[in-house]
């Protein structure tokens, strides 16, 4: 019965409005060793001066290699300048080098990168790695299960370069980098 309530929501369609919420972080803990994953973001954003929607696409491909390391590929395409296309690609690693395992918890810190190549044009000048800037980010997260509740925190170095295609980063070097917690 769950499952027809689940499904009969999910299909009947609905529309809604809401604010931007980035959640896009990773745990400590990677996927099991030898397997593989598949995500899609999608993301949709009313242009305000045009009264067009941006639809921005990120396939990504997640590859579980050992328990302690894993890889993630993905590729970012939008309407942006008119014409859904391919604007660029990202790769991210992790790789768990503490892991503390007890019988209804434990504790694991892993560190991470991130490289992204991006061809569009810039609107606005954000640090974005997930679609909008070509840059890269490294950084350590921590992660501690009990029982049931999972609590993470991080922090990383983030560097945004200048786009391909000749599309400059719209500010001074010294602004080019930022913090992420």
């Amino acid at each position: 019965m769950k499952i027809f309530f689940t499904l009969g929501i999910l299909m009947s369609g609905f529309v809604s409005t809401a604010q931007e919420l980035f959640a896009y972080s990773e745990p400590a803990s990677n996927m099991p060793a030898k397997s593989i994953g598949i995500r899609l973001s999608n993301g949709f954003m009313r242009m305000q001066h045009t009264s067009t929607y941006n639809h921005q696409l990120i396939p990504e491909l997640m590859l579980g290699l050992s328990k302690n390391l894993m890889f993630h590929a993905e590729g970012f395409l939008d309407n942006r300048a008119g014409n859904f296309k391919a604007n660029g690609a990202g790769l991210y690693a992790k790789y768990r080098f503490l892991s503390k395992d007890e019988v209804h918890s434990h504790f694991r810190m892993a560190a991470f990168t991130r490289f992204s190549y991006n061809r569009a044009a810039i609107y606005q000048p954000a640090i974005e790695l997930n679609g909008m800037n070509s840059g890269y980010e490294a950084g350590i997260v921590a992660t501690q299960l009990i029982q049931k509740t999972a609590i993470s925190a991080g922090a990383s170095f983030l560097h945004a370069t200048d786009n391909g295609n000749g599309n400059k980063f719209s500010v001074e070097d010294s602004k080019r980098n930022a913090i992420g917690c």
